[in-house]
């Protein structure tokens, strides 16, 4: 299928950049500011991961059949605000691949998530652990016997992660968090873990 050959691109090429930026900082730490203690500042971020779901109660539903259901792959794109203690962020969050194995009606589905996340950090210098809470709606694209077949509904995010600056402006980010979902992909609850880069402006 394209959009999971495109995935699967994608998916290299960010553990390249995660590769990439680690390196270059590491070699080039001075210039870049590793000496800086402003980590904890007020200001903007973008970042892009790599992720991975697992589905919860897809297989216990109606379509899932009982069946197991093998864990969904992905990316996750995030932009926002924060400061010292406090911020805000929206993430969007792919993930294809969640097979139901030996399913006669429905055969797996993908699933895009869109939140809007608030988060509180505990500012350690250049290591920030956080916890979120956000809301926002998912869409389920479920390949059936008898077709593809979309539903749209609400989802809640609640997790927690931790922020590492390799830089004054680069860093990581691991985070790992449950969804709900609700109305039409009321069944579709998974847990999410991903990894990423982020920039700091």
């Amino acid at each position: 299928m394209k959009i999971r050959r495109a995935t699967e691109r994608a998916y290299c090429a960010v553990i390249v950049l995660l590769i990439i930026v680690s390196v270059s900082s590491s070699a080039s730490a001075q210039n870049f500011g590793w000496a800086s203690t402003d980590f904890d500042r007020d200001g903007y971020y973008v970042g892009l991961g790599i992720g991975t779901g697992i589905d919860l109660e897809f297989e216990d539903s109606s379509l899932g059949e009982g069946q197991s259901v093998s864990p969904g792959y992905g990316l996750n794109l995030r932009a926002g605000t924060k400061s010292a203690y406090m911020g805000g962020e929206f993430q969007l969050e792919y993930l294809d691949g969640f097979d139901v194995d030996g399913g006669a009606v429905a055969k797996g589905y993908d699933v895009l998530t869109f939140t809007v996340n608030f988060k509180g950090y505990l500012p350690l210098g250049r290591l920030q652990p956080f916890i979120l809470v956000g809301g926002g709606a998912n869409v389920l694209w479920v390949d059936t016997s008898f077709g593809n077949k979309s539903y749209l509904g609400g989802a809640l995010r609640g997790g927690a992660g931790v922020d590492f600056y390799l830089t004054r402006n680069w860093g990581i980010e691991a985070q790992g968090s449950y969804v709900m979902t609700t109305e039409e992909t009321r069944d579709a609850d998974y847990l999410s873990a991903n990894i990423g880069v982020f920039y700091r402006f």
